[in-house]
């Protein structure tokens, strides 16, 4: 087997459950698959950080064919070895940076809760929507602190890609998805009438 063989069982099998779904399938199938990301490879990375020690000299297509045997998918050793090519592209990957660490770490509170999510919009949970405030303001501020430490610290030029194309598709692009969906299920959550369900039904009672 190759790389690319997990990541797209995993996708499959997100798109497999969500299309099951009778509501909401395609944030359905986003929390499944965001959910994954988080445990999976995230979470492996962030209790594993020493497996990455230098920069992927791959591209990313090379990556992705390269082999990767079954027993491997079971290893969060395997997991976290992944973001040794992402680390081509960010270089705080190489040296356990604590701002990239903190990140992965909430991964282990954020992934589970995905999950959670599912259950509660397919069982349409009144408490829904707080959960999702909560879980997507946090993903959307590990985005933004992924994106501003950075800067903060002067060193985006040193430890970013100087290639344009990879610094668009696989930093910008790839996190700002994290920024773009969660900050839409926000203004979703902010919107939806459940916060006047209770005065309403309240009004109804008192009549």
């Amino acid at each position: 087997m190759i790389a690319l063989t997990p990541m797209l069982l995993f996708t499959l099998a997100a798109a497999a459950f969500a299309w099951r779904m009778k509501r909401e399938r395609l944030l359905t199938f986003w929390l499944l698959w965001s959910g994954l990301i988080h445990i999976v490879m995230e979470s492996s990375y962030g209790l594993l950080p020493h497996v990455v020690t230098a920069r992927a000299t791959t591209t990313f297509t090379q990556y992705l064919f390269t082999p990767a045997p079954i027993a491997s998918w079971f290893d969060p050793r395997w997991w976290a070895s992944v973001y040794g090519q992402y680390a081509r592209y960010d270089g705080r990957y190489t040296v356990a940076d604590p701002t990239i660490l903190f990140i992965c770490y909430t991964e282990l509170l954020l992934g589970p809760l995905c999950f959670l999510l599912v259950w509660m919009i397919q069982s349409g949970n009144r408490l829904r929507h707080r959960v999702q405030l909560v879980l997507c303001t946090a993903q959307f501020y590990g985005t933004v602190l992924y994106f501003v430490a950075p800067m903060i610290q002067g060193n985006w030029s040193t430890v970013m890609t100087h290639d344009t194309f990879e610094l668009i598709v696989f930093v910008i692009s790839l996190n700002g998805l994290w920024m773009v969906i969660p900050g839409w299920m926000i203004y979703q959550s902010f919107t939806a009438p459940t916060a006047s369900a209770p005065a309403v039904a309240s009004r109804q009672i008192a009549a």
